[in-house]
């Protein structure tokens, strides 16, 4: 199944001590051609990594080494820009109460009838009451 692969999913492949099971999992689903990105997916790693080089998790060598790897991934990018998907993302938000750029995620994988992939707990209750499917992984409640 397509996978729409959210950022709090997919840091887990770029920093070593949440590298798991369940990211090593996704990440071989992804690699072989099942994954979707809205474009805002690039802009949240980016932060995601800057984050981690801030808190002294990351070296910035690795981190240029893990935007070549991520570079290299057969991710589809997927407009959400259009009207259609524009206007669905905000009245996800306002429905479920979560940020738009939680809710690209949503419609994203509504649009290209996907399962999401996040560690994010309530995204994936929110994705649930939506019907739809999700990617098992470990989550946190943040």
């Amino acid at each position: 199944m397509t996978t729409v692969v959210d950022a709090s999913a997919a840091i887990a492949w770029c920093v070593p001590d949440e590298f798991d099971e369940a990211a090593e999992a996704l990440l071989r689903h992804v690699a072989s051609g099942h994954g979707i990105v809205p474009a805002l997916w690039a802009y949240e790693m980016q932060n995601a990594l800057r984050n981690a080089h801030r808190r002294g998790r990351m070296t910035e060598p690795a981190i240029e080494e893990v935007l070549r790897r991520l570079s290299r991934l057969p991710l589809r990018v997927v407009d959400t820009s259009d009207t259609p998907a524009f206007q669905g993302a905000f009245r996800l938000a306002v429905e479920h109460d979560v940020s738009v750029y939680d809710a690209v995620y949503l419609e994203a994988a509504r649009r290209h009838r996907a399962a999401l992939a996040s560690r994010d707990a309530r995204l994936l209750a929110i994705a649930s009451s939506l019907n739809i499917p999700h990617y098992r992984a470990n989550t946190t409640d943040g």
